[in-house]
């Protein structure tokens, strides 16, 4: 592209090309610069012109002055040249033929206008650079917008590594030659990797004739969307000149040439030069926008090329074809003796000039099969084949080396005195001609087997063990074949380079003897990790039912002690006894002297105490620290509980399971809900792992750090990223140093929590009043209770909303300072107020119409017919820079982050757009900035940032970051029109959410006002189990339901019981053996010693099942539900014995994961895959990494 930019012409040299060749080649282009890197710059020598091209890229010291205003001086013009290949020539020196720009651009308007090229492929590299097609897959991706993925060094040898590549990338369109893809087909059915085949839209292949049995092959494993093209078209006329669909119904026997793309024509000629008739061979003639300028330096061969006809330039392409009754053409040869192997054009002129350069008297080369050349040498002297290979390795490119070379002592001739080729011995009967070679010793078995293969490969009955595979008549996708057989029987530890370089079966089998070692330990491993566990720690229900009551009296105690005082101290000290335990604790269980890493078989005593004080963390601690991150104050305190934290450190998330394992540095920033873990879960072992992070960082929102970090200063890292290991410091960073924190902005801090913490007191002794009031009228206990509650719940709404509506205000977009008082107060306390009513929004249920009315009062722009699953995690956002247009819908998890940090380290706010009729998926985060257009789909853990081009409509966004998907929105139903049972007016919705609230309230705690305390626990379980069991029933049998069958008062009725029971019982379960228990009441199938992280984990348990030693980390779930333009699709997931779910990972419907399966942090799983056994999994979606 830089070439091409600057006005020069690109003529691509192949580093595998022997180096007398590559002078040669240099000689005729008459080049003046040449580009090399670190591999190929000693390649060359003399009076060229080279630059090393790393010294650019890699070299920090590299000086120079660049003026990129000059770039609009350089005058280039259509007719200049834009490109030169090289094809093979039949005096035995190359031909440069010359492209235009006005050649190229044309040609690839003409795939466009096909549809062949769009801006919403994804193109893989797979060809070499002597095919004219990598110019299209490199350039044309580029010139459309195209995203272009390309293979490192011999990549597209080795067939295993390029299906991975093909499905993690969700590579939708790449090209090949038959004989490659004939290949690539086999071994993606022998493997059974169909998989690899799914995203793929457009398969393109040409240089050679297609057979019918490839296309039907193909047919099998590619998706129906796929389509196959065949394209002819010789360097010479640029890309294409003749392309066809491939349709198997018709194309039974042969693939025809097709049809000619616009601005191209051609003639059918004889060998007088006049037309011809159906079913006669003749020449195609070719012009058209694509006809080269001709050969460089080469006017001779030019004349020839080129001719004209009726004012009309033509290209002769020397290539035979016949017209059928159709009007199809059909390729038949050539009128030469050129030839096209592996889609290369071979003229074997050129190969037989270069032996006669030797030694040798006279010779023949020929095209043997579909992938091999044999060269009859006539000599008379000494010479044997090896010299013969070793010359033509010096002078010819890799794909133009014979096969086999076959010394005669006479060449047969025919009675005209011409070479006689039919005469000529089969090549078959020379390959074990030699004596040389002695199979009589023995072979051991992994010999045995290897020659095996061989055979198989190459179709011969035996072959020699210590032969190579170049003198067996060997190429390069024998090698392949070779090493998908070696991988699927022997050992998959191998590459394409230990093949080619080993490439006899005894240099094999020596080179591979190591790999078998390790291989058998391995397996001697898996064998013995897959037995039965039986430890002797098990899980304890006494010591867990024991802790669950201690956490229970540390959690109610203090609250009762207040309420019967009826004191101010006493309310002041409820969150002082709430987080003092765990801070005295922590100092007995685990000191600061506890090693950076800490492993023990779990459930033992030393796992249960790190248990209690991870759910004392998260019962007692959560909600007063929401109050403090942010300050000074919550700093303190983590040093309190062991933490190690720097200077003016702003902290803004609580998801931390070890404390006294966390290093922070100083004017570091951490933003929300970005997750600490230092636990990690194994079958029969727990682990701790310290996290170090160093001076003025930045970790953007929803971030995993795991697994054990050590983070050097001056790092940014990127919204939703996984960290883990050793991250160095950059080289050069643009961070802000000033971070700090001053006295006055402290002490605003300060003020703003005792004023809030004042309105809390305020708001209990007026709900105390009123619950006073009620006991005037001998209302029942629970009800009193329950009007008390629904009381607190309206003044505390009320409170929040006129406080963001008159205190935070409006919110103007801009860059600010992270230490600013506007960011204090336009952030951080909307934050601060949210947090701490945040139970006072239970009276909004998820798509109510009390959501969009809140917003819109709050200022936000929101039009009708919007569905919000989640008001509380909404607000956060500053609601005057939300836009949502008609029909949005957002499901649970949404985050709209209040501010995205730059690599400044300073904050960055702006206004969300979503367009009418946008989706967003569960647990997806929009940054500042974001805009999506109308019927868009975002996924679940996408991420969207302001730098994500979406501007076409009916797009699928998926990944991190998003990305479009090769498929639209189904526009077959208008989802924006869904009615519901909720649809009133704004005050009859007030009365039904009062309704509704004080129902569902009342039926909780009339349990616990009739029954004792555990007993009532018991009851409130068993009425959680009996009325979800009732409300899901008939998901057993229905897999879709419409919005308003979903959206009812039975399905809001059970969500809430499992709401309220997840807010006040949940936390005290969680990671216990009584979770499972629960579960299963709910209707989960749920196997022996597994590990929930949480109640939420699953939000579907009657259509889970989870095999025996199953565990959850943090945030991971299982989602058996998808809610897609308002319509509800079910369907069950299978999780199999041992496996692992890490940090915040999901698992979509239908999927199945057969066991010993490890989904990595912020891993998406879609729907209906099935992860095979003993796999690890990574990325958004899923991508096998083991």
């Amino acid at each position: 592209m830089a070439i091409e930019i600057v006005g020069g012409a690109y003529c691509p040299l192949s580093p595998r090309d022997p180096q007398h060749r590559l002078h040669l080649l240099m000689q005729q282009t008459r080049s003046r610069c040449l580009l090399v890197h670190w591999l190929t710059k000693n390649r060359f020598s003399g009076d060229i012109v080279i630059v090393d091209i790393n010294s650019v890229i890699i070299n920090h010291y590299f000086l120079s002055e660049i003026h990129v205003h000059q770039l609009s001086d350089v005058a280039v013009t259509p007719d200049n040249i834009a490109y030169i290949l090289f094809t093979s020539g039949s005096s035995g020196v190359p031909k440069p033929a010359q492209i235009r720009h006005r050649n190229f651009i044309q040609s690839m308007r003409c795939l466009s206008h096909l549809g062949v090229c769009n801006k919403n492929n994804i193109i893989i590299q797979v060809v070499r650079s002597y095919f004219d097609i990598h110019v299209q897959e490199m350039v044309g991706a580029f010139k459309f917008g195209s995203s272009l993925v390309i293979l490192h060094p011999r990549g597209n040898l080795d067939f295993e590594y390029l299906c991975n590549v093909m499905y993690t990338k969700q590579i939708t369109c790449f090209a090949s030659p038959p004989t490659f893809l004939q290949n690539f087909t086999s071994f993606v059915e022998a493997q059974d990797n169909s998989y690899t085949l799914k995203y793929i839209l457009a398969i393109q292949t040409g240089g050679e004739s297609a057979s019918a049995k490839l296309v039907t092959a193909l047919k099998s494993i590619i998706n129906n969307k796929c389509i196959i093209w065949h394209m002819y078209g010789p360097t010479e006329t640029t890309l294409t000149s003749l392309y066809s669909k491939i349709d198997p119904r018709i194309d039974i026997k042969t693939v025809s040439l097709g049809r000619l793309p616009p601005n191209y024509q051609c003639r059918l000629l004889d060998e007088f030069s006049q037309p011809t008739i159906m079913g006669l061979k003749c020449e195609i003639f070719l012009t058209g926008v694509g006809v080269f300028a001709g050969y460089l330096g080469r006017d001779d061969l030019t004349q020839k090329a080129l001719v004209h006809i009726n004012d009309e330039v033509y290209y002769r392409t020397g290539d035979l074809v016949k017209i059928d009754c159709n009007g199809r053409l059909h390729y038949q040869g050539r009128k030469d003796h050129q030839v096209k192997l592996h889609g290369q054009r071979i003229e074997l002129g050129e190969i037989e000039r270069c032996l006669l350069s030797s030694s040798i008297s006279a010779c023949v080369v020929i095209k043997w099969g579909d992938d091999h050349l044999v060269a009859y040498v006539q000599s008379s002297s000494a010479t044997n084949k090896k010299q013969l290979r070793e010359y033509c390795q010096s002078h010819l490119p890799p794909h133009m080396i014979p096969s086999l070379f076959i010394i005669l002592d006479k060449l047969p001739l025919n009675a005209n005195g011409k070479i006689d080729r039919k005469s000529l011995p089969h090549p078959e009967s020379e390959i074990f001609s030699e004596k040389d070679y002695d199979n009589s010793m023995p072979l051991s078995p992994l010999e045995r087997h290897l020659q095996t293969i061989f055979c198989q490969s190459l179709n011969v009955a035996s072959v020699p063990v210590d032969r190579e595979l170049k003198y067996l008549g060997g190429s390069s996708l024998d090698a392949m074949r070779i090493l998908s057989a070696v991988r699927q029987e022997i050992c998959d530890k191998i590459d394409i380079n230990l093949v080619l370089i080993n490439s006899s079966v005894k240099e094999l089998a020596r080179a591979m003897e190591p790999l078998m070692v390790m291989k058998k330990t391995v397996e001697s491993d898996v064998i013995l990790e897959a037995k039965p566990i039986d430890t002797i720690y098990k899980p304890s229900f006494v010591l867990e039912a024991v802790g669950i009551g201690v956490l229970m009296c540390l959690w109610v105690f203090p609250i009762l002690s207040a309420l019967y005082s009826r004191s101010m101290r006493y309310v002041i000290l409820v969150p002082i006894l709430h987080m003092l335990p765990y801070a005295i604790l922590r100092y007995f269980w685990f000191s600061q002297k506890t090693e950076t890493v800490e492993c023990g078989p779990l459930y033992s005593w030393r796992y249960y105490q790190w248990w209690f004080l991870d759910r004392l963390w998260s019962v007692n601690n959560s909600y007063w620290l929401q109050h403090l991150v942010g300050t000074p104050f919550y700093n303190t305190y983590l040093r309190l509980c062991g933490a190690r934290i720097g200077n003016h450190a702003h902290i803004y998330s609580t998801n931390i399971d070890a404390p006294w394992l966390l290093q922070i540095g100083d004017s570091t920033v951490i933003s929300t809900d970005t997750l600490l873990t230092s636990l990690s879960l194994d079958d029969e072992t727990y682990s701790l792992q310290e996290i170090s992070i160093g001076s003025y960082c930045s970790i953007d929102s929803r971030c995993v750090l795991y697994g054990g970090v050590k983070m050097e200063s001056y790092i940014h890292v990127k919204p939703m990223s996984a960290i883990t290991g050793d991250i160095l410091q950059p080289t050069y960073h643009t961070i802000s140093d000033k971070r700090y924190i001053s006295k006055e902005q402290t002490m605003y801090q300060l003020i703003c929590i005792l004023c809030i913490l004042g309105a809390h007191i305020t708001l209990i002794f007026s709900t105390f009043l009123a619950y006073e009031k009620c006991r005037v009228f001998s209302l029942p206990l629970f009800i009193s209770l329950v009007l008390a509650w629904l009381y607190w719940t309206l003044l505390s709404l009320v409170v929040v909303l006129f406080s963001l509506k008159v205190l935070v205000r409006h919110t103007v977009p801009g860059i600010y300072s992270i230490n600013s008082y506007y960011y204090l107060r336009k952030i951080w306390l909307r934050q601060l107020l949210i947090s701490s009513f945040r139970q006072s929004f239970e009276l909004f249920y998820a798509f109510d119409e009390l959501s969009p009315i809140a917003l819109r009062w709050l200022n936000a722009h929101v039009a009708d017919n919007v569905k919000l699953g989640n008001l509380h995690q909404l607000l956060y956002f500053p609601s005057n820079l939300q836009i949502f247009e008609h029909g949005v819908t957002t499901f649970g998890g949404v985050m709209l982050s209040p501010f995205a940090l730059t690599p400044s380290g300073h904050c960055y706010i702006d206004e969300i757009y979503l367009g009418s009729g946008t989706n967003l998926g569960n647990q997806c985060t929009l940054m500042p900035g974001a805009k999506l257009p109308h019927n868009c789909m975002v996924g679940t853990l996408t991420l969207i940032t302001k730098d994500i081009d979406c501007s076409k409509s009916d797009t699928v966004l998926l990944g991190i970051p998003g990305r479009s998907m090769p498929f639209a929105m189904s526009n077959t139903r208008d989802s924006t029109k869904e009615p519901s049972v909720f649809e009133s007016s704004f005050l009859n919705a007030i009365w039904c959410a009062c309704l509704f609230f004080f129902i569902t309230k009342a039926s909780v705690l009339f349990f616990y006002c009739v029954f004792p305390g555990f007993l009532a626990l018991l009851a409130h379980t068993v009425f959680l189990c009996v009325i979800y069991r009732y409300t899901t029933a008939n998901q057993r049998t229905t897999r879709a339901l419409e919005y308003s069958e979903f959206v009812t008062y039975t399905g809001r009725l059970a969500e809430t019981v499992k709401t309220d029971f997840v807010t006040f019982i949940g936390p005290f379960l969680a990671r216990t053996q009584f979770l499972v228990l629960l579960l299963r009441g709910l209707g989960a199938d749920i196997g022996r010693d597994v590990l929930l992280s949480d109640i939420g984990c699953l939000l579907d348990p009657q259509l889970t099942t989870i095999g025996d030693h199953v565990r959850f980390h943090t945030g991971s779930t299982i989602q058996c539900h998808t809610f897609e333009q308002r319509v509800f699709k079910i369907a069950s997931v299978n999780v199999q014995h041992s496996s692992v779910l890490m940090s915040n990972s999901i698992v979509h419907p239908g999927s199945i994961l057969k066991g010993r399966n490890r989904l990595l942090p912020l891993t998406l799983v879609m729907k209906s895959d099935q992860l095979p056994y003993a796999t690890v999994w990574s990325g958004v979606p899923a991508q096998r990494i083991q």
